[in-house]
């Protein structure tokens, strides 16, 4: 506040001095200033935590010097969003089998861009049940939900059969939600 009133103050008073000043002076006085805004240790740090989000910090910037600020920052909006769904598109998933039972835990929404992932995973199972741990599935789309319709069909017609133990309300409501809670081919446990 004190700061920018003595620059208010001689911006109003002093214009007559700020004539004489060479350009070239006040843009390296103006980069000068616009160095010191820059967080060096942040950008460091950011490196060092996650380059993903450092590649996107960098795109951005870039983009700034080079493009309409409204072009950059859909572009820094872009990459963003690319790297979102490339960690989202492949959920944390653990497999182990207890006797007939192969168990998958499944961290993460099934959602379009995890739905192909997860169905390869499934398909690779071989125990009569094959058991999805939801506890971490907080939610799920139309395409997760066909994808796993169809799953659990695919099971059925082998006498195997896919539940879901664990599942939050709301997911087992989506999953019901297709053909209905007496059609659905989904088992479901607590």
């Amino acid at each position: 506040m004190f700061s920018a009133l003595w620059v208010a103050l001689f911006a109003i008073f002093g214009a007559g001095l700020i004539a004489h000043i060479p350009i070239p002076a006040m843009a390296g006085s103006i980069l000068l200033i616009a160095w010191g805004l820059v967080d060096h240790r942040g950008i460091r740090a950011l490196l060092r935590v996650s380059r993903a989000e450092f590649v996107v910090m960098a795109l951005t910037c870039v983009a700034t010097l080079l493009l309409e600020l409204q072009t950059a920052i859909y572009a820094g909006v872009l990459a963003s969003l690319f790297f979102y769904l490339k960690r989202t598109s492949q959920p944390r998933v653990q497999h182990w089998r207890e006797g007939d039972e192969d168990i998958l835990r499944v961290g993460g929404s099934i959602f379009f861009g995890a739905s192909h992932y997860l169905q390869v995973r499934l398909q690779r199972m071989h125990g009569a049940k094959v058991v999805i741990e939801a506890q971490h599935i907080n939610f799920i789309d139309y395409s997760g939900v066909e994808m796993l319709h169809q799953e659990a069909r695919r099971l059925l017609k082998q006498d195997r059969s896919l539940t879901l133990r664990g599942a939050r309300p709301p997911v087992v409501e989506e999953l019901r939600k297709l053909e209905g809670a007496e059609k659905c081919p989904i088992r479901f446990e607590d």
